[in-house]
């Protein structure tokens, strides 16, 4: 079987540590980075390492294409433009919802041009972007791969039913449809959230970034864990958030996007919906009501996740992708 190099570090994993040498970049970028393309040979490299990496991940895959080498880029979760480029511009942010950057798009697609060659592999976390990951970038639909993600929280212990509702994320994320419907929920509703986000007049919500630790105390104690997300994108996101809360046995709403059935059964393992005020509060005050219901979704939804969307479940399949397409 084939040695790899990578920037995933699993070292509880067996037989990734007997199959990988893994590289973490998070102890340092250059020294990575040659570690990485000081020999040829087959490669799986983390797509979605972005600036706070200093894409790393990227120049070495753009570098070992060049020399030959086999590459998987996963989790290519990418969007044409870049957000360091619009606030450096200092483009206005939109409000309640994550839009798309106004600057960057063409620079974007020439990069992934740069790393784009034959022997160049992505994989990405939903099946629509089988069909928008190679249209938007230009790449051979053939070397584009479906790998589910996973939840990724260090304990996904069962957690009892609390109170309140949570909804938390950045990426591709809408609240202005769940911020017009806070009135009519039943309960106190936190927005984790850096984005900004309209006036709210409404009593019972409370709004702002969250450090990690309170976070994650309340994606705990929560009822019920809603994620809103764009409709229409280009790509996916949000399955962290809502793999996490299903892994700790949460009953989740979330909104219908690229990728969330891929991950959630409606009315099986949760509730998804439109985006739409009237849709997400009659979803929400459901599970906050209706009991039975909010436990029957949320254990199977714990067992489907630690079933299938565990991180070791992405590390098999993750080799078995690059067994198959890294010759």
């Amino acid at each position: 079987m084939a040695r790899y190099k990578s920037t995933y570090v699993f070292p509880w994993h067996p037989e990734w540590s007997a199959r990988v040498e893994s590289i973490d970049v998070r102890l340092g970028r250059v020294s990575a980075l040659a570690r990485l393309t000081r020999s040829i040979g087959p490669a799986i490299l983390q797509g979605a390492s972005g600036f706070n990496r200093g894409y790393v991940d990227i120049v070495a895959a753009a570098m070992l294409a060049r020399q030959g080498a086999p590459v998987l880029l996963a989790e290519a979760t990418w969007q044409p433009g870049s957000r360091a480029l619009d606030r450096l511009l200092k483009a206005p942010a939109p409000v309640g919802f994550d839009g798309e950057p106004r600057y960057g798009r063409r620079l974007g697609r020439r990069a992934i041009r740069m790393v784009d060659r034959a022997n160049v592999h992505y994989a990405v976390l939903s099946r629509d972007e089988l069909v928008t990951f190679p249209r938007v970038w230009g790449v051979d639909p053939a070397r584009v791969h479906f790998i589910p993600f996973c939840a990724t929280a260090g304990s996904l212990e069962l957690e009892p039913t609390g109170h309140g509702v949570l909804a938390s994320g950045n990426s591709l994320r809408d609240y202005r449809a769940l911020i017009e419907a806070a009135p009519k929920i039943g309960d106190d509703l936190t927005l984790a959230t850096k984005l900004p986000l309209p006036a709210i007049t409404a009593p019972n919500i409370e709004a702002g970034f969250l450090p990690p630790a309170q976070h994650d105390a309340l994606a705990r104690s929560a009822a019920v864990v809603v994620v809103p997300l764009l409709a229409n994108t280009e790509r996916s996101a949000g399955q962290q958030t809502y793999l996490n809360a299903m892994g700790r046995g949460k009953p989740v709403v979330v909104t219908d996007a690229p990728g969330v059935r891929d991950y959630i059964a409606h009315e099986e393992t949760g509730l998804i919906v439109s985006n739409e005020p009237e849709a997400l509060g009659d979803a929400v005050n459901r599970l906050l009501t209706d009991r039975q219901l909010a436990q029957r979704l949320g254990e199977a939804a714990r067992a489907e996740v630690h079933s299938r969307f565990g991180i070791g479940a992405y590390v098999r399949r993750l080799l078995e992708l690059a067994d198959r397409v890294l010759e």
